[in-house]
């Protein structure tokens, strides 16, 4: 994985090196689990605003 960001980092492809196919799946798989969860606290947040 490469990047600095505190929330996302970019894993790099590359066409001459071979890939783990289920290490890819299963890091793409927590980072939409991770970005669904952001969004739904965010939501939540923004909902308790709203009520007050």
């Amino acid at each position: 994985m490469e990047g600095r960001g505190k929330f996302m980092r970019h894993v790099m492809l590359r066409p001459e090196v071979d890939i783990d196919a289920a290490a890819l799946k299963a890091l793409v798989a927590m980072a939409s689990a991770d970005v669904q969860a952001r969004l739904r606290m965010e939501q939540r947040i923004k909902g308790h605003e709203q009520v007050r």
